[in-house]
C-alpha cells in the first residue's frame, strides 16, 4: 500500500513540544545531580533522551551503570550541578549525527563532531547551581541521531587556575599572587604600561578597561592585559592630543614624508590591514589634518561609529601621483575617542602607504584663554574658574554647580543656584551676575560663608 506524499509530509513534521521528563542519573554514575531531557523544536521523534544496556567496555565502568543514549532527532539532556568544580564525561556519536552541542547555563561550551569514538572530556563549572545540557543536533535526512554519555562526574574545587598572560607593552601582577586561588576569593589584578605604551583594557575570562581591575575567583580565570603605543603628538603639530596605536606594528613617527613639519605619523605595514590609530578629544571642536595616502585605504571613526573613507591606488605611468590633501572633522561637545584605521587597497607594486601631518584642533573662541586639558574634560573658564566641559554645552562649577553656556563666542553662560533663580554672567564679568527678576548680584564668600549682595537691594543673602 502507498502512502500519499501529503501523508508521509504529515508524519515528518516536527514534533514542537517542551514537554520534560525525568531520568534516572545513576544511570550516568553521579547520583548527585537533577537530570531531565526533552524534545528541541525540530526533532521528527517522540523519544527524548533513554537508556539501554550497554556492552562497551570503553563506556561502561566497573560499576556496570548503563549508557545514556540519544535515539532518532532533536534530543537535549539536561543536568544540574552545583560547582565550583570540574564536571568530567564520556561521550559518543554516530555518524548520522549532526554534532552534539554541551551548553553551560544557555551558552556554548564544546561541540562533539558527528562520527567521534569515544571521548573523554572536562569542564569548569563556576560556583552556585549551573545548567549543563548535551544537544543533538537532528541530521538533514531521516537516520538515526544518537549520541552515547557515560561516567559523567563532578570533581569538587578547592582551588582554580589564575593565568595571567604578560603581553607587549607592560605586564601584569595580582593580589593575592599564584596561579592556585580559592573559590570565592577576591583577587586584583594590576596592569603597569612600559615606557612609550599605555593600558588600554582587559581580555580573557573578563572584559574591562578598569586598572586595577577587581573579581571574584568561581571559575578558572585567565586575564590578558592589552596595550597601546604611544606616538609622539608633536609630530603632527597636535602637542595637546595624545595618539596611541597598536603595540606591535601600527603607526610610527617618520621622516620619510612631512606635509609643512619636519616629521609626520605614518602607516607603512605595507601588508598589516588595519593598523589602528587613536586620539581623545574634547568637543566642540574642529579637527583639520593633512592626509598622503598611495595604494592604500584610510577609514575614520568617531566613537565607533563610520565617518568617512579615503583611498589612493597607485597610478599608472602618465597619471598624476598622490599628493597631500586637508580634510577636517566637526567633533561635537564631550570627550570623544577619534580612530584612523590604514588598510591596503591591492597589492600592487609599489609604494604602500599613508601619512597623516599638521593636525590642527580648534575650538570655539570661548576656549581661547581657557587652559584645557584634552584628555580628561576639565577647563578653566575665565573668571569662574575651573570647570568640567566634558558634557558641553552643560558644564560643572564646583563653586556654582552645573552652568550652561548659551554663547561660546562671548562666553556668557546661566546657571540655576540653590536660591533657584537663574543667573547669567560670562566668563569675564564674574563674580558679577544679573540675577533673573532681581538685577546685578555680586557672588562671593564673606566670613567663610558662600554668600550673594544683591545691589538693588542692598543686602545680604546666605548660600546654603
Amino acid at each position: 500500500m502507498k502512502i500519499s506524499s501529503i501523508l508521509l509530509s504529515l508524519l515528518l513534521l516536527p514534533v514542537m513540544t517542551s514537554a520534560q521528563e525525568s531520568i534516572n542519573a545513576t544511570c550516568v554514575d553521579d547520583g548527585t545531580f537533577t537530570w531531565t531531557t526533552g524534545l528541541t523544536p525540530d526533532s521528527i521523534s517522540e523519544n527524548p533522551w533513554e537508556f539501554v544496556p550497554g556492552t562497551d567496555s570503553n563506556a561502561i565502568d566497573a560499576n556496570g551503570f548503563l549508557k545514556a543514549v540519544a535515539s532518532m532527532h532533536g534530543k537535549w539532556l539536561e543536568a544540574v550541578v552545583t560547582g565550583p568544580g570540574t564536571l568530567a564525561f564520556k561521550i559518543s556519536t554516530k555518524e548520522s549525527v549532526r554534532d552534539c552541542v554541551v551548553t553551560l547555563n544557555g551558552t556554548g561550551v564544546l561541540t562533539i563532531p558527528a562520527d567521534s569514538p569515544w571521548t573523554s572530556f572536562s569542564m569548569e563549572i563556576p560556583a552556585g547551581t549551573n545548567a549543563v545540557r548535551w544537544n543533538v543536533t537532528p541530521p538533514s535526512n531521516l537516520k538515526y541521531a544518537i549520541a552515547m554519555l557515560d561516567q559523567v562526574r563532578l570533581t569538587a574545587s578547592s582551588t582554580f587556575s589564575l593565568n595571567l598572560t604578560q603581553s607587549s607593552g607592560g605586564r601584569i601582577s595580582s593580589s593575592p599572587s599564584g596561579n592556585a586561588i580559592a573559590p570565592g576569593t577576591t583577587v586584583t589584578v594590576t596592569a603597569t604600561a612600559d615606557t612609550g605604551f599605555t593600558f588600554a583594557e582587559w581580555k580573557g575570562t573578563f572584559t574591562s578597561k578598569s586598572n586595577p581591575f577587581t573579581f571574584t575567583m568561581d571559575r578558572t580565570v585567565e586575564v590578558i592585559p592589552v596595550f597601546r603605543k604611544t606616538v609622539n603628538g608633536a609630530a603632527v603639530e597636535a602637542s595637546q592630543l595624545s595618539f596611541y596605536t597598536t603595540s606591535e606594528g601600527g603607526w610610527t613617527e617618520s621622516s620619510t614624508r612631512a606635509s609643512r613639519g619636519r616629521t609626520s605619523l605614518a602607516n607603512q605595514s605595507n601588508l598589516m590591514d588595519c593598523s589602528r590609530l587613536w586620539c581623545r578629544l574634547n568637543g566642540p571642536a574642529t579637527l583639520s589634518f593633512d592626509l598622503f595616502i598611495s595604494n592604500y585605504y584610510l577609514k575614520v571613526y568617531l566613537d565607533d561609529a563610520f565617518l568617512s573613507t579615503w583611498s589612493v591606488i597607485m597610478p599608472r605611468p602618465g597619471e598624476p601621483a598622490p599628493s597631500w590633501r586637508t580634510s577636517t572633522i566637526d567633533i561635537p561637545g564631550g570627550l570623544h575617542t577619534l580612530e584612523f584605521q590604514a588598510g591596503n587597497v591591492s597589492f600592487m607594486a609599489g609604494n604602500e602607504d599613508v601619512f597623516i601631518d599638521n593636525v590642527s584642533f580648534q575650538r570655539p573662541s570661548l576656549y581661547t584663554d581657557l587652559l584645557s586639558k584634552t584628555d580628561d574634560g576639565y577647563s578653566r573658564l575665565g573668571s569662574i574658574g575651573w570647570v568640567y566641559d566634558a558634557s558641553y554645552p552643560w558644564v560643572y562649577s564646583y563653586a556654582n554647580g552645573w552652568m550652561w553656556v548659551h554663547d561660546a563666542g562671548a562666553g556668557y553662560v546661566w546657571w540655576d543656584v540653590d536660591t533657584a533663580a537663574w543667573y547669567w554672567s560670562s566668563a569675564n564679568a564674574y563674580p558679577y551676575a544679573y540675577l533673573y527678576g532681581e538685577g546685578w548680584v555680586w557672588l562671593g564668600d564673606r566670613a567663610g560663608l558662600r554668600r550673594i549682595y544683591h545691589y538693588e537691594g542692598n543686602h545680604w543673602q546666605n548660600v546654603p
